[in-house]
């Protein structure tokens, strides 16, 4: 099984796929983010489907959101002059713009802290099976541009991974 710790803003996915053929095995164990050990072997694929481990930590996520509010914070996006909204959803102080964090989970900053961010990790577990493929973790300069999808594309065509109507046909 893969347990996931995290407390900021990377997300591990993993991938899902229908074998043509062969075994595989895979074996995962995270601890604060960090694989500890990997292995796989696997067979030609026929397709690879993304299976997000993680839910990313963002202040407009439901139950990150209760926390924040319940803490007197405030959830907004940045305003330009003339009240144009831009850019994500990001945690502030009641009545101020500071400090404006785009992650509701985050060490270290003391004032995010007084409105609800948390550096209490998020603690999740995946058990691997034969159908699991490929592991990502990633850090969110990854996933700001890339769809667990399309990362998912990449990892298997740079590993070789081949087969009819999925990734590297």
């Amino acid at each position: 099984s893969v347990a996931t710790e995290r407390g900021g803003d990377g997300r591990f996915v993993s991938s899902r796929g229908l074998a043509s053929g062969g075994s595989s095995k895979m074996t995962a164990k995270s601890t604060t983010a960090k694989v500890k050990s990997l292995s796989f072997s696997c067979p030609e694929e026929s397709s690879l489907e993304a299976v997000p481990l993680t839910r990313d930590h963002k202040p407009d996520d439901p139950r990150e959101h209760t926390r924040i509010l319940a803490a007197n914070g405030r959830v907004a996006r940045m305003q330009l002059g003339s009240g144009v909204e831009v850019g994500p959803p990001r945690v502030f102080l009641k009545y101020s713009w500071t400090p404006g964090l785009a992650v509701s989970r985050a060490f270290g900053d003391l004032l995010a802290h007084e409105v609800g961010v948390t550096s209490e990790p998020d603690v999740a577990t995946h058990e691997l099976d034969g159908g699991d493929r490929l592991l990502v973790l990633a850090s969110d300069g990854v996933w700001e541009h890339l769809s667990n999808q399309e990362v998912i594309d990449i990892a298997a065509k740079a590993g070789g991974y081949t087969g009819t109507g999925g990734v590297g046909a």
